[in-house]
């Protein structure tokens, strides 16, 4: 009898400490995280250059759904204004389509 007794109470012992663990482990991944890292600005430039004899016909740059399009710019450099972008967005695209003076140039 004293055997079955103590099984009984090693499988409730048991038992208790299951469910506290558990609760235990529910409540912890439930508070609040304090070592999130906020979002932060850096400031970006686009830049476009092209070599001696080349001319830059169309720019297309894009910071989110933020899309600008630019054709035909005056010179053979470009940019952008300096601007904030928080590193949340998710995507920074530039694209750019120049002539360039021989037919081999790499682009």
């Amino acid at each position: 009898m004293k055997q079955f007794y103590k099984s009984k109470s090693l499988l409730r012992l048991s038992f208790l400490f299951v469910l506290l663990f558990s609760v235990i482990t529910v409540v912890n991944s439930c508070k609040k995280d304090d070592d999130e890292d906020e979002f932060t600005d850096h400031v970006v430039q686009f830049e476009v250059k092209t070599t001696t004899g080349g001319v830059i016909r169309a720019i297309v740059t894009q910071v989110g759904t933020t899309k600008t399009d630019i054709f035909d710019p005056v010179g053979t450099t470009w940019a952008s204004g300096e601007f904030f972008v928080n590193s949340s967005q998710a995507q920074l695209n530039l694209d750019a389509k120049a002539d360039l003076p021989d037919a081999d140039s790499d682009w």
